[in-house]
Order: C-alpha cells, then sequence, then structure tokens
C-alpha cells in the first residue's frame, strides 16, 4: 500500500469516526426523549450500517486499507469523546457516570 494511499484511508477513517460520535451524541438524546425513541433506533441502525459498509469497502481495497480505517475511527472516537467530556459541564453527565460531585 502506497503511503498516500494510507493517509486517504486515515483520513476517510477519521471523518467517519467523527461524524459517527457526533451522531451518537444525537442518538442518545432522542432515545431519552419518548415520542423520539423509533427514530432513534432507526438511526443507530443506520449508524452502523455506515460503518459495516466503510470497513466493508476498505477490506474489499486491503487488508492495510481496513486497519488504517478501523484504526483511524477508533482514534477519532477516542479524541470526540475526551472533547465532548470536557465540554460537557452538566451535572446529570457526572451522575450518570457514577462520580461523586460536590456542591
Amino acid at each position: 500500500m502506497h503511503d498516500l494511499s494510507a493517509l486517504l484511508w486515515l483520513a476517510v477513517g477519521l471523518i467517519a469516526g467523527v461524524v459517527n460520535v457526533m451522531a451518537l451524541r444525537t442518538n442518545v438524546q432522542w432515545l431519552v426523549t419518548p415520542n423520539r425513541r423509533s427514530a432513534a433506533l432507526i438511526m443507530m441502525a443506520i449508524r452502523f450500517l455506515l460503518l459495516i459498509s466503510l470497513l466493508f469497502i476498505a477490506v474489499r481495497n486491503s487488508a492495510g486499507a481496513l486497519l488504517w480505517t478501523a484504526l483511524s475511527i477508533v482514534l477519532a472516537r477516542t479524541v470526540m469523546l475526551r472533547l465532548v467530556k470536557h465540554s460537557d459541564d452538566a451535572p446529570s453527565s457526572s451522575l450518570i457516570m457514577g462520580e461523586k460531585t460536590q456542591l
């Protein structure tokens, strides 16, 4: 695999990972809203199908493409979740995680 091809698959995976995590946040908000639960389940299925499709395309290209894409999706997920955790100062998020808060 050429370096340019590896960078392309890395970029594709990063974009897919960021979009997936952003959609996940919306998905969770919809799941806790009673009249949006069915839409949330449909959105969840679409998210999974899109990621599976991307990984299938990558594996059809080469094993290296699959590895770069999967690695970058995991990397994007980790970075986005840390950014969201630091930007989210709502006390409910810390209660969900089981952390004790001081008032």
